[in-house]
C-alpha cells in the first residue's frame, strides 16, 4: 500500500496483482477473522464514537410522566424494595413481553426508537429493547448506561479503527452496590442478577456521561457447570434384573434459555417425544416411564429428569465389570491447519463446563465390588479435569467435570494437549463385581465326570444365560443351558437351570434343579447356597438354616453366609443367635450396611425400639441419610409419635431430592400406612408410589380406603394401567396382580379371577402358582371353595408352612375354626415364630373361646411385625 498527498488529498494505493486469498484459519479466536478489512475512519477516538451515539439513547430513554411505563415501574417499585430484586424484574418484563425484532438499514441500524414506541407496539431490536430497559431501571432509581458491543469481532476491538460499524449490538450495564451487572433485553428466561454472566463479547463502549474508552469484558467462570447431568440407579434387586433408574439434566446459562424457549414452543406430546429421546439417544440402556421439566426462576436454571429402568450390562467382553457412564475425560483442541500457517494465531479454548455424576446402588450392601480405576485432577490446555469414585454404604458414586480455565492457547501447546488427553481419554473406570468364586471347594462346579471344564468357556456361558434374562428371553436362556447340560453335567450349569427356572417362578423345578447340583458336587457351595435362599423364599427357612450352617462351616470367613443365616434365624425366631452372626460381620466390616440393618431389624424384633431409634442418630448406621430417615420415621410411627414420624420422613424426602433421586416405594408406603393425614394426601402418594415403583407390594389394608372410594379408585386404576405400559412385560404381569387385588377390594373381583385362572393354567402343577392363587383369593375373602382347591393341591405336593398357612386362612375366613387351629399348629411346628401364622392362630383361638392362648399368640406376632394388626384388618379379620 502506498500514499500519496496532492491537492485533491491523500490517497491510499493497493496494488496487487493475481493476490492469493487464504482460507481463514480453523479455532482462531474472532479478531483474528478480519484478515481482508480495510477500515476508515474519521472518528479521533473511542470517545467520539461515545459522543455521537450517547444523545440518541438518552433521548429514547426519556418518559414522561404520563407514560404507559410509570404503571409497570411502580408494580414493580410494590413489589420489593431491593434494587437488585427491581432490576430483574424490569429485565424479565422486556424479554417477556417484547418480541425481539432486529432493524438494520438505514438511520435505524444507529438509532433507537423512543422506549414508549417499543413498549406500545411489543417489539424491538437490541436498541429498542434497551432503551425500554434505561426507562424502566431509572424509573426505580437505578443507574444504568447503555453498553455497545460487538457479538463476532469483540475481542480485536482495542486494535482496531473507532468507529461506530465495529459494534452490531447494544445492552445495558447497571451499577448496585459498587457492582456492575450487564443486562441484554434480547434474551430469554435471566433469572436474578446473580445467575447473570458477564458476557464473553471480550470489550464494550459505555454511553453514559463517565463514558469513552472501551471497558474489558473478563467472561465470569461460572461457579455452577453449564451442564450438569446426574443419573441414579438402584441394582439392588440383582444384576440380571433391570434397575431402577433416575436422572436429571440441570442446564445454566444460554443452553437453559434456549432449551425453555424451544419448550414453550413445543406442545405436551411433543414436549414428552422431545425429552424421551434426550435420555434415550444418549443413553441407549434405559427405558424411560415418566419424564419432566422445571424451571427455577430466579437461577434461570432449567431441569429435564426422568424416571425409568436401565438394562446395566455387566460382564461386556466377559470381564464381569461395568463402566461408569461418562467418566472418560478429554477433549481436542487442535484444530485441523495448513502446516505452514498453523503457528499465525492461538487457539480458541471452547469456554465449557461439564459436570456428570453417577450412583449405583449394589447388590449386597456393595460387599465384594471394587472401584477399577484412577481419581483424576489435571489441568492440560487450559482445561481443567477431575473425576472421583467410590463406594460406601452400598452404593458406588463417581463424579466427573471438564471446565475451561482459559480462553486460549497457543497452537503448539493444543497440539501438546491432545497427545495428553488422548491419553488421558483411555484412563476407564470400572465397578468390578465381586470374585466369582470363593476360596476351596467354590470353584468345583466346572468338574464333571470328563474332568474340569474351562472356566472362562463356563463364565462365558452365565454371562450369556444373564443377558437372555435381562432381556425376559426365558425359553432361550433355559435352551441354551439344556444344551449345554446334554453335552456335560456339571454342579455350576445345574445351579444355572435352577437360577433360570427360578427366575420364571417354576419354583418346584428350580428346587429340583438346584438338588440335582449338590448331588453332582457337594462341594459346590454355590449350589447350596442358591437352595437354601429358594428355600427361605418358599417360606421354609428352618430347612434353609441345615445349609447355612454348612456354608458357614465350610467358609467361615465370607460374611454373606453368615448375613443370610442371620437373617433366616429372624424369621424362625432365633433372634440372639441372629445377633451374633450380624456381630460376627460387623466385627470384620464395621460399615458392611447389610449386617448393620440385619442387627437392628434384631433389636426391633426383641422390642427395643429405642435403641434402635438411638441407632439411627448414628449417620454410620446408615450412611444413606434418605434411608436412615426413613427408617426414623417407620420407628416413630411404631412409637406413636406421629408428628416426629411425618417429619423425618420428609427429612427423608429431602434427602433423597437432594442427591437427585425419587423417593423409594418404602417412603409412599409409610405415607399410606398413616403419615399422610388426609384421603387425598394417601391418594397422591399411591399414585406417586404407581408413577416411581409400580411393582411396590402393598398391604391390602393400606388400598383399601383409596378402593372404595369413588373419586380415587379409577384415578388409581388409570395409575396402574399407564405404570403397565411404561415396563417390560414380567414387571407388568405383577402390576396387573396389583391392580387385581386393588380392584377386588372396590367390588370388582372379574380381573383378579382371569388372572389367577391364566396363571394356574400356564403351571398348573407348580406349587408356589397354587399357594399363590390360594392366597390372593383367601386374603379378599373370595372364592373360599376354589380357594380351598388351590391349596389343597399345593399342601399335597408340598406340605410346606407356608402353604398351610394359607389354607387355614382359607378356613379362618370360612369359619372352620378346627380345620384353621389344625393348619396353624402344623405350621408353627417347623416355624415357631412365624408373626402371620401366629397372629391366624390368635384369631383362631379366640374365637375357639380360648382368650388367654389367643392373645398369647397375638403378642408374640406383633414382636416380630409390629403392622400385623393392619394387615390381618385388610384381610377383614380383627380380634
Amino acid at each position: 500500500m502506498t500514499r500519496t498527498t496532492g491537492p485533491e488529498g491523500t490517497a491510499y494505493v493497493i496494488d496487487a496483482l493475481n493476490p492469493v486469498v487464504e482460507e481463514p484459519l480453523a479455532g482462531v479466536p474472532d479478531r483474528f477473522n478480519d484478515i481482508y478489512w480495510l477500515d476508515l475512519s474519521d472518528f479521533a477516538d473511542w470517545a467520539a464514537v461515545r459522543a455521537l451515539m450517547a444523545p440518541h439513547y438518552e433521548e429514547a430513554a426519556r418518559i414522561g410522566p404520563d407514560s404507559p411505563l410509570q404503571a409497570e415501574i411502580a408494580r414493580i417499585a410494590a413489589a420489593s424494595t431491593d434494587p437488585a430484586v427491581r432490576a430483574a424484574a424490569a429485565l424479565q418484563l422486556v424479554q417477556r413481553q417484547v418480541r425481539y425484532l432486529a432493524q438494520v438499514d438505514g438511520l435505524g441500524a444507529y438509532k433507537p426508537e423512543p422506549a414508549d414506541t417499543v413498549w406500545t407496539a411489543k417489539w424491538g431490536d437490541c436498541k429498542g429493547k434497551t432503551v425500554l430497559l434505561l426507562a424502566l431501571l431509572r424509573g426505580l432509581g437505578i443507574t444504568a448506561e447503555p453498553a455497545l458491543v460487538s457479538t463476532e469481532q469483540g475481542d480485536g476491538l482495542p486494535d482496531a479503527l473507532p468507529m461506530p460499524g465495529r459494534f452490531n449490538h447494544v445492552i445495558v450495564r447497571v451499577q448496585i452496590a459498587g457492582k456492575s451487572y450487564w443486562l441484554d433485553g434480547t434474551r430469554q428466561g435471566d433469572g436474578g442478577l446473580e445467575s447473570l454472566e458477564v458476557p464473553d463479547f471480550g470489550w464494550a463502549l459505555p454511553l453514559g456521561p463517565q463514558g469513552g474508552a472501551l471497558v474489558p469484558l473478563a467472561a465470569t467462570l461460572p461457579a455452577k457447570p453449564f451442564a450438569e447431568t446426574s443419573l441414579d440407579f438402584d441394582a439392588r434387586a440383582g444384576l440380571t434384573r433391570p434397575a431402577k433408574a433416575t436422572g436429571r439434566l440441570t442446564l445454566r446459562g444460554d443452553s437453559a434459555r434456549q432449551t425453555r424457549a424451544l419448550l414453550a414452543l413445543a406442545d405436551a406430546a411433543e414436549r414428552d417425544k422431545y425429552l424421551r429421546k434426550l435420555w434415550t439417544e444418549r443413553y441407549d440402556f434405559l427405558t424411560v416411564d415418566r419424564v419432566e421439566t422445571a424451571a427455577d426462576e430466579a437461577s434461570g436454571e432449567v431441569t429435564l429428569s426422568f424416571v425409568g429402568t436401565a438394562k446395566l450390562d455387566w460382564s461386556p467382553n466377559d470381564d464381569r465389570r461395568y463402566e461408569a457412564d461418562n467418566a472418560r475425560l478429554g477433549v481436542n483442541l487442535a484444530p485441523e491447519r495448513p502446516a505452514e500457517r498453523a503457528r499465525r494465531a492461538p487457539v480458541l479454548v471452547n469456554q465449557r463446563f461439564e459436570a456428570y455424576r453417577q450412583t449405583i446402588m449394589l447388590p449386597d450392601g456393595g460387599n465384594g465390588y471394587a472401584v477399577e480405576g484412577k481419581s483424576l485432577d489435571r489441568t492440560i490446555g487450559g482445561v481443567h479435569y477431575v473425576r472421583t469414585a467410590e463406594i460406601k454404604g452400598g452404593r458406588f458414586e463417581m463424579n466427573a467435570s471438564t471446565r475451561a480455565a482459559r480462553s486460549e492457547v497457543s497452537f503448539d501447546e493444543a497440539k501438546a494437549a491432545d497427545l495428553l488427553t488422548d491419553e488421558l481419554y483411555r484412563e476407564r473406570l470400572f465397578v468390578k463385581l465381586p470374585t466369582a468364586s470363593g476360596k476351596g471347594g467354590a470353584d468345583r462346579g466346572d468338574v464333571a465326570a470328563g474332568g474340569v471344564i474351562d472356566k472362562a468357556s463356563e463364565d462365558a456361558l452365565a454371562v450369556r444365560i444373564n443377558a437372555l434374562l435381562a432381556d425376559l428371553k426365558i425359553d432361550q436362556a433355559l435352551a441354551l443351558i439344556d444344551g449345554k447340560l446334554a453335552e456335560q453335567r456339571t454342579a455350576r450349569r445345574l445351579t444355572m437351570r435352577g437360577a433360570v427356572l427360578q427366575f420364571a417362578d417354576r419354583i418346584e423345578e428350580a428346587s429340583d434343579a438346584y438338588d440335582a447340583a449338590i448331588a453332582v458336587s457337594p462341594d459346590y457351595l454355590h449350589a447350596q447356597y442358591s437352595k437354601a435362599e429358594l428355600l427361605v423364599e418358599q417360606g421354609n427357612a428352618q430347612d434353609a438354616l441345615i445349609l447355612f450352617d454348612r456354608l458357614v462351616l465350610r467358609e467361615p470367613e465370607k460374611n454373606e453366609y453368615y448375613i443370610a443365616r442371620g437373617q433366616a434365624r429372624i424369621i424362625v425366631g432365633r433372634l440372639d443367635g441372629a445377633l451374633n452372626d450380624f456381630t460376627i460381620v460387623l466385627q470384620r466390616d464395621p460399615k458392611n450396611q447389610a449386617a448393620t440393618a440385619g442387627r437392628l431389624a434384631v433389636l426391633q424384633a426383641q422390642g427395643n425400639l429405642n435403641v434402635v431409634l438411638a441407632e439411627l442418630d448414628k449417620p454410620e448406621a446408615e450412611p444413606d441419610e434418605a434411608l436412615r430417615f426413613h427408617r426414623k420415621a417407620y420407628i416413630l410411627a411404631l412409637l406413636g409419635r406421629t408428628d416426629e414420624a411425618r417429619a423425618a420422613a420428609e427429612k427423608s424426602k429431602a434427602a433423597y431430592e437432594a442427591s437427585n433421586r425419587l423417593p423409594e416405594g418404602a417412603y409412599y408406603a409409610l405415607q399410606l400406612q398413616g403419615l399422610a393425614p388426609t384421603l387425598d394426601a394417601r391418594g397422591e402418594a399411591m399414585l406417586a408410589l404407581l408413577r416411581q415403583e409400580p411393582a411396590f407390594p402393598l398391604e391390602l389394608a393400606l388400598m383399601a380406603p383409596l378402593a372404595r372410594d369413588a373419586r380415587w379408585r379409577p384415578q388409581i386404576i388409570d395409575g396402574y394401567l399407564k405404570a403397565q405400559a411404561a415396563v417390560d412385560p414380567k414387571l407388568a404381569d405383577q402390576i396387573k396382580r396389583q391392580q387385581g387385588r386393588f380392584m377386588a377390594l372396590g367390588g370388582e373381583p372379574e380381573l383378579l379371577r382371569q388372572l389367577i385362572k391364566e396363571k394356574v393354567a400356564a403351571n398348573p402343577e407348580d406349587s408356589g402358582t397354587l399357594n399363590n392363587a390360594c392366597w390372593d383369593l383367601a386374603t379378599l375373602n373370595l372364592d373360599l371353595d376354589q380357594a380351598s382347591d388351590y391349596c389343597a393341591k399345593a399342601v399335597a405336593r408340598a406340605p410346606r408352612a407356608a402353604y398351610l398357612d394359607s389354607r387355614a386362612l382359607v378356613a379362618l375366613q370360612r369359619g372352620d375354626l378346627a380345620s384353621a387351629r389344625r393348619d396353624y399348629d402344623a405350621a408353627l411346628a417347623s416355624h415357631p415364630n412365624q408373626p402371620m401364622v401366629l397372629y391366624g392362630r390368635g384369631l383362631t383361638r379366640l374365637r375357639q373361646g380360648d382368650a388367654a392362648g389367643g392373645m398369647a399368640d397375638l403378642e408374640r406376632a406383633r414382636k416380630f411385625s409390629p403392622m400385623i394388626d393392619q394387615q390381618y384388618a385388610g384381610f377383614g379379620l380383627k380380634p
